[in-house]
């Protein structure tokens, strides 16, 4: 095929033409993900679906295989080759029902998205509650601060140098103080509450100069500066600096309802060293702050909010020495920097409650407008599908009244409208702009909706799927919500006739692949050429006869299996104790079939398998993709599979090659034994499974717990030899030698385990017979 790309070749049946007649089959065609039930993230799940979108594609023959160079002089017809044309069934287009060309009418993509947006719903709820609480919370704090004015505090100017303890000024909680030479130390590394409180109302807007010294500490080992701090300590804002080993820095954060957080644009590595004098200033200008260690500048960040509260020096896993501290307030014309995400005006406890609000409403209107929007796709497209009436649900029969669906085109616009309004209102919250006149247009066109003509109401479906970008300047927003309500019907042409009974090839190669899985070798041996090249296979007969009641069951393969499976040559011995020499010596390779052959697990099998007998396997159907690294105990098909992404164990195992499908290769090398002993999946599945017969049969005798391993592990009886050397294994575990390596004594259990670990290793463990 690869040279008709370019040119005819004579010793090729498949001409030019044809290649580009096959092209054209499928010239139409895109690929998009649809919904599965009980998901609306597509970044989760989704079923891909191929169907055609460019109906009016042509395909023109391209000169020497060069896209570039099309020959424009005449289209080529969709086809299979020449050679096969007796075959070829007249291409039909197809009409298609309307929950194939709008996935949105699929019957469960209503109740999920609305189950979503109920979930967010009830978040935001929560979320509009908690903030109206800390709104409550602030102004209850506020009512009890002392009614000082801001304006008094304009000049304010602290200098305290800890030559004494001015009790008047400081509030010390926490038995680890002592002023002494010139110093506030804190003397004992803790995590309790301890803390040095300015009695003393300071500005809101302030500067503060800050030295001290790391003296020593556990962990963390930090020193914490708090301002805006609630009488519980419960609200606060506060900067640090951590001597911690691992990551040692500067931090800006703040505490809501005893719940701290460390924002990472608040944050500043830098090393701290005990011992060390340092100078830590920070600039406090509404919700801005600035923050400077030994003179330089290493943090601007915008608090969500500021509160009215104390100050507080403290330490945290740390013991520090306090020599000086200014505080004083910061003059009205000090420009601070500014962070990159810098908000004007920031988020104070009343912005918050606004934005909540916001929030709330435009997702409760964002739920009402999706209901409305799929109602009215459903009836739409109900009308306009050309799919007999007779087998569509009577619903769909009742959406043909033209009145039913220019209702719900108008509700679902006016319910669109309205979302709008919401979304700009939540906006305008966010951002504290004046939104009035945007909502007032919005509005309007509201008003002139319920004036319009049925013909003119115009409202935008719901896109319930998410089609493959063509190309890298596409974006999947530009794409419409629904498809085209026809096919070209050229692939179902070309799927009839690889199903035909005319074209027995199809089913030949798939009984040879079906016959493959089952006896470990192929009637053809060249599962992936059933060309004039391939070695006429030694029973013609049966799969003549297979691929005949294939096709004649109506492409059965559950009655493929039926008749293999039940067939005496599936239900043979493989062993060959016993057997005649001579069919040894004619037959060595069991191309008659006169014994079963061993197979060994695919890595899947394997793995599941190993799954399975600790009870640990989930056997949940369809889902999306599975990360291996996080090893889910789901069935090993739905762990992801490709180039860049392979599970180590399944690898060693012989997984699949994700470039071919024909045939899996088998190998037997010493990475298998090392992974099936090491592995952590065959370690703890000898631990639970030890567990499970423990709890299923109790008491049992080490002869009989022997023999049960055998029979559940190998699907065997235990010889006298194997119970035996068992039992010396048990017993050797649980009273070593004093030359072993490792001599110390195992518990009747944990040798248990070990034996059922070392029967998981069998090679029978691994063999299917």
């Amino acid at each position: 095929m690869n040279c008709a790309k370019c040119h005819d070749h004579k010793y090729d049946p498949i001409t030019h033409v044809d290649y580009y007649r096959m092209r054209a089959i499928f010239e139409p065609h895109q690929v998009r993900l649809d919904p599965v039930p009980g998901t609306t993230d597509f970044e989760s799940d989704g079923l891909p679906r191929v169907f055609d979108d460019h109906l009016d594609a042509v395909t023109h023959l391209h000169q020497k295989g060069d896209p570039k160079n099309p020959d424009l002089s005449h289209a080529i017809e969709a086809g299979i080759p020449e050679i096969f044309s007796e075959q070829q069934e007249e291409i039909r287009t197809v009409s298609l029902p309307p929950f194939a060309f709008a996935p949105g009418t699929r019957g469960h993509v209503l109740a999920d998205q609305l189950a979503n947006l109920d979930q967010q719903i009830a978040d935001a709820e929560k979320e509009l509650a908690a903030v109206r609480i800390e709104r409550d919370q602030q102004k209850l704090q506020e009512s009890k601060q002392p009614a000082t004015s801001q304006d008094d505090l304009q000049d304010f100017k602290l200098v305290e140098t800890f030559d004494e303890l001015n009790e008047e000024r400081w509030d010390l909680v926490g038995d680890n103080w002592e002023i002494s030479d010139g110093m506030l130390h804190q003397k004992v590394a803790t995590r309790d509450t301890h803390y040095a409180r300015l009695k003393q109302e300071i500005p809101k807007n302030f500067e503060a100069n800050c030295y001290y010294t790391h003296t020593g500490g556990t962990t963390y080992r930090s020193v914490t500066f708090r301002f805006d701090e609630s009488d519980d300590q419960k609200n606060s804002n506060f900067v640090y600096t951590s001597a911690h080993a691992p990551g040692p820095k500067i931090q800006v954060a703040s505490t809501r309802n005893g719940q701290s957080d460390y924002p990472a644009n608040g944050r500043k590595s830098h090393k701290i060293e005990e011992g060390k004098r340092y100078h830590l200033r920070f600039a406090l200008k509404d919700d801005l702050i600035n923050v400077w260690l030994d003179g330089s500048l290493v943090i601007a960040y915008q608090y969500p909010e500021r509160l009215s509260g104390n100050f507080s020096l403290s330490g945290f896993d740390s013991t520090v020495s306090f020599d000086e501290l200014t505080l004083e307030s910061l003059p009205k014309e000090t420009e601070l920097k500014t962070p990159e995400n810098y908000k004007p005006g920031g988020w104070s406890a009343e912005k918050k409650l606004r934005i909540a609000e916001a929030k709330l409403e435009k997702l409760n209107r964002e739920r009402i407008s999706i209901e409305a929007t799929i109602h009215a796709d459903t009836a739409t497209q109900s009308a306009n599908s050309k799919k007999d009436l007779g087998r569509q649900a009577s619903s769909q029969a009742v959406a043909m009244d033209p009145r039913i669906i220019s209702d719900a085109r108008l509700l679902a616009a006016q319910r669109q409208q309205e979302l709008k309004i919401a979304e700009i209102k939540l906006q305008g919250a966010e951002s504290s702009r004046d939104v009035s006149e945007a909502i007032r247009k919005e509005e309007a066109k509201l008003s002139a909706l319920q004036k319009s003509q049925p013909q003119a109401i115009s409202y935008t479906s719901f896109k319930a799927s998410r089609k493959a970008l063509e190309t890298p300047a596409d974006k999947e927003i530009n794409y419409p919500a629904i498809y085209p309500s026809t096919s070209t019907g050229r692939r179902s042409a070309l799927a009839n006739w690889i199903a035909s009974e005319k074209n027995p090839l199809t089913a030949r190669v798939a009984v040879n692949h079906v016959w493959l899985r089952h006896f470990g070798q192929p009637l053809v041996e060249s599962v992936f050429d059933f060309g004039l090249r391939a070695t006429p296979p030694k029973h013609q007969d049966i799969l003549d006869a297979l691929s005949l009641e294939l096709m004649e069951s109506g492409w059965s393969l559950k009655h493929l299996h039926r008749i293999i499976v039940t067939s005496k040559a599936y239900q043979r011995t493989s062993s060959s104790l016993g057997a005649d020499p001579q069919t040894h010596r004619l037959d060595l390779d069991n191309s008659l079939y006169w014994r079963m052959n061993p197979k060994r697990m695919e890595s899947q099998l394997l793995r599941d398998s190993l799954l399975s007998l600790a009870n640990q396997l989930d056997m949940t159907i369809g889902g999306a993709s599975l990360d291996h690294n996080h090893q889910p105990p789901r069935r090993s098909i739905y762990l992801k599979h490709s180039p860049d992404v392979k599970d180590e164990f399944l690898e060693t195992f012989d997984n699949a090659n994700v470039l071919a499908c024909y045939r899996r290769s088998e190998s037997i090398v010493p990475q298998q034994a090392l992974a099936l002993v090491n592995s952590r999946i065959s370690l703890s599945a000898a631990k639970a499974l030890n567990q499970i017969m423990e709890e299923e049969h109790p008491g049992l005798s080490r002869k009989e717990f022997i023999e049960l391993v055998f029979q559940n592990l190998l699907a065997r009886p235990a010889n006298v030899k194997e119970i035996e050397t068992s039992s010396d294994f048990l017993s050797a575990l649980m009273h070593p030698q004093a030359t072993d390596a490792n001599p110390k004594a195992m518990t009747e259990t944990e040798a248990r385990e070990r034996l059922l670990h070392v029967i998981l290793n069998h090679h029978e463990f691994i063999t299917i017979r």
